[in-house]
């Protein structure tokens, strides 16, 4: 089957990726993307910063209202993109095996890793963002990740907005392997 615009013939292309798309993540491959993203993360840990409230907000207070202040930073404006891909650091928990169990959390040994690492990072994705960050912070062990509910997170680093949630999932594993390379003294996961 053939498609004409303006008179001349166009190959038919997949839904999601069409060459006019009014997405641009649509036009370049979710590598391209990220290499824009990954630069954007901080090389800063959250204890070379002011330990305040006002610089670390979820440290010290992880109510909805909270949660909002330190999303809306990253929020786009008007766009097709309603898929986030986040990045949070969480704090050091040389105690996570105990933490772990007294969770009711298997773990796995990749994270006797984070006991050496210079911080640790938290990719995920999600459809909701601000329910999803609700979840992590004040459902632990609930609705939260495994991850978060024994590495409390404390604060947002970068969110990334996806026309697709599968896009947004390749991108999330982009985004992990790129801060990996990156940041090598980090545990990313």
């Amino acid at each position: 089957m053939h498609y004409v615009r303006d008179g001349d013939p166009i190959a038919p292309s997949r839904f999601g990726e069409p060459e006019d798309h009014p997405d641009p993540d649509q036009r370049v491959s979710v590598t391209e993307r990220v290499r824009e993203i990954a630069p954007r993360v901080p090389e800063t840990s959250w204890q070379e910063l002011d330990d305040s409230p006002a610089t670390l907000p979820l440290r010290y207070d992880t109510s909805v209202q909270t949660l909002v202040l330190a999303a809306l930073p990253h929020a786009t404006g008007a766009t097709l993109r309603t898929n986030a891909v986040y990045v949070l650091e969480c704090l050091q928990n040389r105690q996570f095996g105990s933490t772990a169990v007294t969770s009711g959390i298997n773990i796995g040994h990749e994270w006797n890793e984070t006991i050496s690492a210079n911080r640790i990072l938290y990719v995920g994705a999600t459809k909701e963002l601000l329910r999803r960050l609700d979840e992590q912070l004040n459902s632990p062990g609930e609705g939260g990740a495994n991850f978060t509910t024994v590495f409390p997170p404390i604060r947002i680093l970068d969110v990334s907005w996806w026309a697709t949630f599968q896009r947004a999932r390749r991108a999330k594993k982009v985004i992990g392997e790129a801060l990996e390379d990156r940041f090598p003294g980090d545990y990313v996961s």
